[in-house]
């Protein structure tokens, strides 16, 4: 795993590792990119979800790719007719610049469809007002709790 300190120079004496193979790559002088978010990806066999977290910022294309690699994923399970179920943890995330944001509300635009459940773990209540406005509500919710969750996401209609 690369140290901070090895991917940006400004970021000599850091300790914090980058944790995911998306890291940022466009790292430039701006302060909010001396310390790069990650985004991950995985699927849960036992529960059959697709688990998503992020942390700290992103870049547009960080976002991009993690897009890409999300709906490749998906694509992969309807295949297989698996149903699309995604926890997705924010908690660790920061406020992203508003073109991360405009990728996000794209880039998730026409990857779900009617009957796919998408939870989302955030910090508190004016992060989830603000997902809501993003995201939206149809195929989303959002909650505090992971438990709520998990149980919200496998609940068996949708409700």
């Amino acid at each position: 795993m690369a140290r901070l300190a090895d991917v940006h120079p400004a970021g000599r004496g850091m300790t914090a590792l980058l944790k995911h193979p998306r890291p940022r790559r466009d790292l430039g002088n701006d302060p909010a990119t001396l310390m790069p978010g990650a985004l991950t990806l995985s699927y849960e066999t036992e529960s059959r979800f697709i688990l998503v977290s992020g942390n700290g910022m992103w870049s547009p294309r960080q976002l991009d790719e993690h897009l890409r690699d999300f709906a490749d994923l998906v694509d992969q399970l309807r295949r297989q007719h698996i149903r699309i179920r995604v926890l997705v943890d924010l908690k660790d995330a920061a406020i992203q610049t508003p073109e991360v944001t405009r990728v996000l509300a794209h880039g998730t635009r026409d990857c779900h469809r009617d009957g796919d459940r998408v939870a989302l773990l955030v910090p508190g209540s004016l992060a989830k007002m603000q997902m809501r406005r993003i995201l939206g509500t149809r195929h989303h919710n959002y909650f505090v709790s992971e438990s709520a969750a998990r149980l919200w996401l496998s609940a068996s209609d949708w409700s």
